[in-house]
């Protein structure tokens, strides 16, 4: 079975992922033979057919473009883009104004600019709900994930993907729901799920619609 990325990295064990576009990334440790990989993969060809096929069952990713009249949506509300002389990134209620000397690298500065907005935004979200939950986080980490929305470190630092601010309000509140309790519950048993449903009974729903289109979530 062809290999269409192999990562050699410092770690023990060999992984698979299938990216969205069906290719097979290994991630394997620096001194493994290259056999051992190979009779690795064949072993786990059933997964890999299968899970290409669940993907490609899929909503497909549609690219985000930057032109007059284009929409976004940030932190649930959508924003209709109007190119500008302008120096920055500007949200008014309605309106995205995006500088015209930004579009030959769009994605770079929209990027920059979502990860400030999702700062902002989930911290506020963060708060709303860490009052009503009783409880507290030590900081808010912002990074660039694609399937991982959100985590809770021991020490308190809740971590998000930028890319979650891309989603309705109802699927952010859910992530976040999710990171404040795990403040309390280290684990993903039945009293943690217990604990997300007394505050977001729909927690389903939420959690159904990221495994399934949160792909999508792209600038």
């Amino acid at each position: 079975m062809h290999i269409d990325i192999l990562k050699r990295l410092p770690r023990r064990t060999i992984s698979l992922h299938i990216n969205h576009d069906g290719a097979l990334e290994v991630r394997a440790p620096k001194y493994v033979p290259e056999f051992i990989i190979q009779r690795f993969v064949a072993s786990k060809a059933g997964w890999i057919e299968k899970t290409r096929r669940k993907l490609a069952s899929l909503p497909k990713t549609t690219k985000s473009t930057y032109t007059e009249g284009s929409v976004f949506r940030l932190g649930g509300k959508e924003y209709t883009l109007h190119v500008t002389d302008g120096n920055a990134i500007v949200l008014t209620p309605t309106k995205l104004f995006f500088p015209r000397k930004f579009m030959s690298r769009a994605r770079y500065h929209m990027e920059v600019f979502c990860r400030k907005f999702a700062k902002l935004f989930l911290t506020e979200r963060l708060n709303h709900y860490a009052e009503k939950m009783s409880v507290s986080y030590k900081r808010v980490s912002i990074r660039d994930t694609s399937s991982r929305w959100g985590s809770c470190s021991s020490s308190g630092t809740i971590s998000f993907s930028y890319r979650l601010v891309l989603a309705e309000l109802y699927i952010i509140d859910y992530v976040v729901i999710h990171e404040l309790a795990h403040v309390t519950f280290h684990h993903h048993r039945p009293s943690f799920w217990a604990h997300v449903a007394s505050y977001y009974p729909d927690y389903v729903t939420a959690r159904t619609w990221l495994r399934r289109e949160g792909h999508t979530l792209k600038i």
